[in-house]
């Protein structure tokens, strides 16, 4: 096995064995890197639109318009279901990540302490912040509409499948907020009836 290693014709075939054993997981990452991609975009997508953007869709008759009104209907749902199913992708994109660059590079010819680490937080940081921030992201923002448009199907099958742990995020998300702005009432009212009771002691 030693003798072979340095061979370059040795390495090929010992690539492209590993290529063959690992199409499945390779399939998997360029689907779930897709995912992401369409889910980053769709978020800048959908979130970008105004209001007018809005009023002028509903007047539309078309099928894949009219999916992006429906599901603007309830937006903070939309956005954490986006949320939620993004960094789950992100996830496995990891996990698939770190296994295929463990199966096509031999990290035991590096001498150097945390080579392995660095390599595989370079490559896969690299990945997503491609794939799944700057380019979905700023093609969103160059039509935002055709963006939705085009990709509205597959966010609305987001929706349906993470609709029950973000309606619970938002449920619990929004009774947060009802305690956070009561407090600050509260806060409000306090400090107000001080400043009254400091005006009629003045006034005395």
């Amino acid at each position: 096995m030693e003798a072979h290693s340095g061979n370059p014709l040795y390495l090929s075939v010992s690539f492209i064995a590993s290529l063959q054993q690992d199409s499945g997981l390779i399939f998997l990452i360029c689907f779930l890197l897709f995912l992401s991609f369409v889910i980053a975009g769709s978020e800048v997508a959908f979130f970008s639109l105004s209001y007018k953007d809005i009023q002028v869709l509903k007047t539309k008759r078309h099928i894949p318009l009219q999916r992006i009104v429906k599901l603007l209907e309830d937006p903070k749902k939309l956005l954490t279901s986006m949320l939620i199913a993004n960094s789950f992708i992100n996830i496995c994109i990891i996990l698939i990540a770190n296994i295929l660059i463990d199966h096509f590079f031999i990290f035991d010819n590096f001498s150097i302490p945390g080579m392995e680490f660095i390599i595989k937080v370079v490559a896969v940081t690299l990945l997503l912040l491609f794939f799944g921030e700057i380019l979905p992201k700023v093609m969103a923002t160059q039509n935002n509409i055709r963006f939705a448009q085009d990709f509205g199907f597959i966010i609305q099958v987001v929706y349906i499948i993470f609709s029950k742990p973000s309606g619970l995020l938002v449920k619990y998300t929004n009774k947060i907020e009802k305690k956070l702005e009561q407090k600050r009432v509260d806060e409000m009212n306090d400090k107000s009836q001080k400043i009254q009771n400091l005006m009629i002691l003045g006034e005395k």
